[in-house]
Protein backbone atom coordinates (compact mmCIF):
# COMPACT_ATOMS: atom_id res chain seq x y z
CA UNK A 1 0.00 0.00 0.00
CA UNK A 2 1.55 3.33 -0.98
CA UNK A 3 0.75 7.53 -0.08
CA UNK A 4 1.07 7.61 -4.18
CA UNK A 5 0.85 5.96 -7.05
CA UNK A 6 3.61 5.42 -10.47
CA UNK A 7 0.85 7.18 -12.47
CA UNK A 8 -0.01 10.08 -9.81
CA UNK A 9 3.88 10.75 -10.24
CA UNK A 10 4.32 10.90 -14.11
CA UNK A 11 1.55 13.16 -14.16
CA UNK A 12 2.36 15.60 -11.45
CA UNK A 13 6.02 15.35 -12.74
CA UNK A 14 5.52 14.79 -16.46
CA UNK A 15 8.77 12.51 -16.70
CA UNK A 16 8.96 9.97 -19.38
CA UNK A 17 10.71 6.77 -18.95
CA UNK A 18 12.92 8.03 -22.09
CA UNK A 19 13.98 10.75 -19.66
CA UNK A 20 15.80 8.81 -16.91
CA UNK A 21 17.58 6.34 -19.54
CA UNK A 22 14.67 3.84 -19.64
CA UNK A 23 14.17 4.09 -23.71
CA UNK A 24 12.20 0.84 -24.01
CA UNK A 25 11.94 -0.48 -19.99
CA UNK A 26 8.73 0.58 -19.06
CA UNK A 27 8.89 -1.65 -16.66
CA UNK A 28 11.98 -0.93 -14.76
CA UNK A 29 11.17 2.70 -15.09
CA UNK A 30 7.72 2.26 -12.73
CA UNK A 31 9.81 -0.42 -10.61
CA UNK A 32 12.42 2.86 -10.15
CA UNK A 33 9.24 5.25 -9.56
CA UNK A 34 7.86 2.29 -6.93
CA UNK A 35 11.77 2.43 -5.13
CA UNK A 36 11.25 6.66 -5.20
CA UNK A 37 7.48 6.17 -3.47
CA UNK A 38 8.87 3.99 -1.43
CA UNK A 39 12.10 5.81 -0.26
CA UNK A 40 9.59 9.18 0.09
CA UNK A 41 7.15 7.79 2.04
CA UNK A 42 10.01 6.04 4.44
CA UNK A 43 10.86 9.98 5.30
CA UNK A 44 7.64 10.74 6.13
CA UNK A 45 7.07 7.98 7.99
CA UNK A 46 10.54 8.87 9.58
CA UNK A 47 9.66 12.53 10.25
CA UNK A 48 6.14 12.28 11.38
CA UNK A 49 7.04 9.10 13.77
CA UNK A 50 4.03 6.80 12.18
CA UNK A 51 2.77 5.09 9.35
CA UNK A 52 -0.48 4.95 7.81
CA UNK A 53 -1.50 1.09 7.64
CA UNK A 54 -4.87 1.34 5.00
CA UNK A 55 -5.58 3.34 2.34
CA UNK A 56 -9.11 5.11 3.82
CA UNK A 57 -6.80 6.67 6.95
CA UNK A 58 -4.32 8.00 5.14
CA UNK A 59 -4.78 12.11 4.52
CA UNK A 60 -4.87 13.91 1.42
CA UNK A 61 -2.00 16.10 3.00
CA UNK A 62 0.37 13.20 3.47
CA UNK A 63 -0.48 11.75 -0.14
CA UNK A 64 0.32 15.39 -1.64
CA UNK A 65 3.79 15.65 0.54
CA UNK A 66 4.19 12.09 -0.88
CA UNK A 67 3.82 13.34 -4.49
CA UNK A 68 6.53 16.41 -3.50
CA UNK A 69 8.89 14.46 -2.48
CA UNK A 70 9.10 12.01 -4.72
CA UNK A 71 9.52 15.12 -7.72
CA UNK A 72 12.00 16.29 -5.40
CA UNK A 73 14.10 13.02 -5.83
CA UNK A 74 13.13 13.08 -9.05
CA UNK A 75 14.56 16.64 -9.27
CA UNK A 76 17.81 15.72 -8.11
CA UNK A 77 18.52 12.98 -10.31
CA UNK A 78 17.95 15.27 -13.18
CA UNK A 79 20.19 18.12 -11.57
CA UNK A 80 22.95 15.45 -10.62
CA UNK A 81 22.49 13.22 -13.87
CA UNK A 82 24.48 15.36 -16.24
CA UNK A 83 26.55 17.56 -14.02
CA UNK A 84 27.09 17.83 -10.71
CA UNK A 85 28.72 21.32 -10.68
CA UNK A 86 26.67 24.23 -11.31
CA UNK A 87 27.97 27.42 -12.27
CA UNK A 88 26.51 30.16 -10.65
CA UNK A 89 28.53 33.49 -12.38
CA UNK A 90 32.26 33.76 -14.26
CA UNK A 91 33.94 33.12 -11.03
CA UNK A 92 32.70 30.80 -9.00
CA UNK A 93 30.86 26.99 -9.20
CA UNK A 94 28.35 25.79 -6.84
CA UNK A 95 27.70 21.74 -5.87
CA UNK A 96 23.57 20.76 -6.22
CA UNK A 97 22.37 20.57 -3.13
CA UNK A 98 20.97 17.43 -2.05
CA UNK A 99 17.98 18.55 0.09
CA UNK A 100 15.36 17.06 -1.04
CA UNK A 101 12.89 16.77 2.04
CA UNK A 102 12.34 20.47 1.76
CA UNK A 103 11.55 22.81 4.78
CA UNK A 104 7.82 23.50 3.52
CA UNK A 105 7.56 19.43 3.07
CA UNK A 106 8.21 19.68 7.01
CA UNK A 107 5.64 22.44 7.48
CA UNK A 108 3.24 20.65 5.57
CA UNK A 109 3.80 17.38 8.14
CA UNK A 110 3.80 19.02 11.36
CA UNK A 111 0.34 18.58 12.52
CA UNK A 112 0.19 14.34 11.41
CA UNK A 113 3.69 14.73 13.68
CA UNK A 114 3.25 12.80 16.88
CA UNK A 115 4.97 14.17 19.90
CA UNK A 116 8.11 12.06 21.77
CA UNK A 117 7.60 10.81 25.11
CA UNK A 118 9.48 12.18 27.65
CA UNK A 119 10.21 9.95 30.43
CA UNK A 120 11.47 11.33 34.00
CA UNK A 121 12.89 9.07 36.18
CA UNK A 122 12.97 9.66 39.91
CA UNK A 123 15.57 8.64 42.36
Amino acid sequence: MSYCTVNEVKELTRVKAKNLGYKDKEEDFEALLEEWISQAESLIDSYCRRTWKNEEEIPDAIKNVTLRLTSNIIAFHYARRDDPVKKVNDFSVKIFSSEIFTEDLRQDLKPFRKSQKVKVFKI
